[in-house]
């Protein structure tokens, strides 16, 4: 039997691909409800919220200004607050647009580093550690450092040399 957060019946998670999955969500009462979010939509916000123009954006996703500003509505919608002030001179975001605009970059790039990490993952290749550093720092310190590091903590599963590469 499928669950939810607090142990009710819940929905299986056998959907279609590309569907949205439901996450448990601080209802404005306190409780908790459903959110389910389409990163496609999410997507469409951004080239929006970035270009300051539907037909813009539209052109940037290769789609229509009718299909987008029908994504944009939909997800309006579904967040059950406005997003976009939409004014014949363009599109401007609202305070909403802009909280949601400030989660959604790193949400989409997370997303992005989730696919990649699971793809690299069932290859079976290592996971990356990528270290930026300063030119006060050479590359002979850092890996010293994290030789250092490893000894301690214990090296992370897939790792079997450290090289620096500049």
């Amino acid at each position: 039997m499928v669950t939810d957060h607090r142990g009710a019946p819940g929905r299986s998670w056998g959907r279609s691909p590309g569907a949205s999955y439901p996450s448990p969500a601080l209802a404005p009462d306190g409780g908790w409800c459903e959110v389910g979010l389409d990163l496609r939509k999410v997507e469409h916000f951004v080239a929006v919220a970035e270009e300051r123009s539907m037909t813009r954006a539209a052109a940037r996703l290769r789609q229509s200004q009718q299909a987008l500003s029908m994504s944009m509505r939909a997800l309006e919608r579904e967040l059950g607050v406005p997003l976009l002030d939409r004014s014949r001179r363009g599109v401007a975001l609202l305070a909403s647009g802009e909280a949601l605009y400030a989660d959604a970059v790193p949400l989409l790039a997370a997303a992005t580093a989730a696919v990649g990490r699971a793809r690299r993952a069932d290859r079976g290749e290592p996971e990356l550690l990528r270290i930026g550093r300063t030119p006060a720092v050479t590359g002979i310190e850092v890996t010293e450092m994290l030789a250092a590091e490893t000894l301690i903590v214990g090296a992370p599963p897939g790792v079997c040399a450290l090289r620096c590469v500049t």
